[in-house]
């Protein structure tokens, strides 16, 4: 009887948990989603609570509060612009956590099966894997993108492998440090080659690792709650993995072996075969201009789209832009917003960013629905993104971003380009936009410019 009650619960967290995962796939009701998580999370912990030892509470308690207030305390302290880097350190803990529990539970017991040491094995080698290559992440997300890289991918590769298959046999503790010994220097050949263009689905693939290494240790100790939870996080970070791949134009193993993966998957060749070419001048001078004279440029127009990416989250400029909007909407010029899937460091970054700022859903733009609008579009306003506007990605066949996807800003008819300098994007690329005879450069701080844009504006 208690285990079909246990059952009937886990099903019903379940249900919050699929609810949580449908939820945050639109911003309109992402709140509602991260409710639901945070609902059938709580009552699983509660399930798992009371069917334990009164002196085992106690000490689960006192876990649980630790952890929460460095969570709390975590969340509080943290700027939005390390969201990324948070998830990668997330990541991390997750896999850390699946190692040390395939650990004890293969030295609680004498002897296993051969299911359950091959569900040790592999929870285990995913989790060590988790965990050095969210290291790896977190720090080339944290400002360190020129990590030395080796390749020795094929050998850590063959060395795993070949602990793995000794560890079946020999199932002990010396070859389980082996096995996630090469499984954690994996992870860091896997990460470090990745370039920086390549971070968010990078971010969004160890999301989906963590998930599945918790389903293999779930399977093992025969726990369904962490097959469950480790099966539906393993599966919507691999699905998100493949829709940003999409938008990138990447396949997913140019993202994750493009240093030893050298055949480029064309997806999108029939969609970007008829789009029109940029408008590039070559030895054109880039024209700097101060934030009066953009916004008397901005005066003069009727539709005005903005384009954020990581500069505005560097430099915490979300709220001084829509202070910029609302002049701008009071002048009755219509403003909108263009969101592509890859801006910003992690999926999803530069939505957060903006609905911290209170920017109406109604007004934020997917890419394909915005590149149908740039035509009629008077000036757009790029602030800190680079990569995602580069007509490169159209034009040149030897240039790394060849066939990804892009937002067409150059097909507007001023492009103002908010940036702290001249120099190339997080991909190392130079921007052909620069020069374009379209676009005006506000070099500075993007915060700033946008204030000095809202005084200009109200004088």
């Amino acid at each position: 009887m208690t285990n079909n009650i246990n059952l009937i619960l886990y099903t019903m967290a379940a249900c919050c948990f699929i609810m949580s995962l449908s939820g945050l796939s639109l911003e309109k009701t992402a709140r509602k989603g991260s409710l639901y998580g945070m609902v059938g999370m709580g009552a699983i912990l509660a399930l798992s609570l009371i069917s334990l030892p009164l002196s085992h509470i106690i000490w689960i308690i006192v876990a649980l509060a630790i952890g929460g207030a460095i969570g709390l305390s975590t969340a509080k302290r943290l700027p939005m612009t390390m969201l990324p880097e948070l998830m990668a350190g997330f990541h991390s803990l997750i896999g850390l956590a699946a190692v040390g529990i395939a650990g004890l539970f293969l030295h609680a017991k004498s002897s296993h099966s051969i299911g359950t040491l091959l569900e040790i094995a592999v929870g285990s080698s995913i989790g060590a894997l988790t965990f050095s290559g969210s290291v790896i992440a977190f720090l080339k997300l944290h400002g360190y993108p020129n990590l030395p890289s080796f390749n020795h991918l094929r050998l850590f590769l063959g060395a795993t492998m070949i602990s793995f298959i000794i560890f079946m046999l020999y199932p002990n503790l010396l070859w389980f440090c082996v096995l996630n010994g090469c499984a954690l220097a994996l992870g860091v050949m896997l990460i470090l080659p990745v370039a920086g263009a390549d971070m968010p689905v990078v971010v969004s693939m160890l999301n989906s690792y963590s998930g599945w290494a918790t389903c293999g240790i779930g399977f093992s100790m025969a726990n369904i709650l962490l097959v469950m939870t480790g099966a539906f996080v393993g599966t919507s970070g691999a699905i998100l993995s493949y829709i940003m791949c999409r938008a990138m134009n990447r396949s997913l193993c140019h993202v994750l072996f493009g240093h030893f993966y050298t055949h480029r998957v064309n997806m999108s060749s029939e969609s970007t075969k008829d789009q029109p070419s940029s408008v590039i001048v070559e030895h054109h001078e880039s024209r700097i201009i101060n934030a009066k004279e953009a916004a008397d440029l901005l005066k003069k127009s009727k539709n005005v789209m903005i384009v954020p990416g990581y500069g505005m989250a560097v430099s915490h400029a979300q709220h001084a832009l829509v202070d910029m909007v609302k002049l701008l909407n009071h002048h009755h010029i219509n403003v909108k917003y263009a969101i592509h899937p890859v801006a910003g460091r992690m999926p999803g970054h530069m939505n957060v960013l903006l609905a911290e700022a209170h920017v109406s859903y109604d007004d934020v733009m997917e890419l394909e629905e915005a590149n149908s609008q740039f035509p009629n579009i008077d000036v757009t306003i790029v602030i800190g993104a680079n990569d995602i506007t580069n007509p490169s990605a159209r034009t040149d066949q030897s240039s790394p971003i060849y066939g990804m996807p892009i937002l067409d800003v150059d097909h507007s008819r001023h492009i103002l380009f908010i940036k702290r300098s001249m120099g190339s994007g997080y991909s190392g690329i130079d921007n052909p936009l620069f020069t374009n005879p379209k676009t005006s450069m506000l070099l500075g701080d993007g915060k700033k410019i946008c204030e000095e844009l809202v005084d200009a504006l109200k004088d």
